[in-house]
């Protein structure tokens, strides 16, 4: 997590590189929240807040996280082929 001006840090995470990004990204953006709603006092700063990643930590358990938590996000989505719908 970094400020929009200057990207100072406020928050990392270092977890084993043996370890499933999409399994750990569950954990982290619950971290995430808890910093944001401690960083952010007003509606208006959590709205601002936004959570970029890539497709590797896309699953569908993390996007109900992610919409559970309330937060805005950035992401590109993992392909699917239409004819398995």
């Amino acid at each position: 997590m970094v400020t929009k001006d200057y990207h100072i840090p406020l928050y990392h995470k270092i977890y084993e590189g043996n370890t499933n990004d999409v399994d750990s990204f569950s954990k982290i953006v619950m971290d995430l929240k808890e910093k944001r709603d401690l960083l952010c006092k007003t509606e208006n700063q959590k709205n601002k807040f936004i959570l970029i990643f890539d497709s590797g930590n896309v699953s569908e358990t993390n996007m109900n996280i992610i919409n559970e938590c309330n937060l805005k996000f950035i992401s590109k989505l993992k392909p699917f082929n239409y004819k398995e719908l």
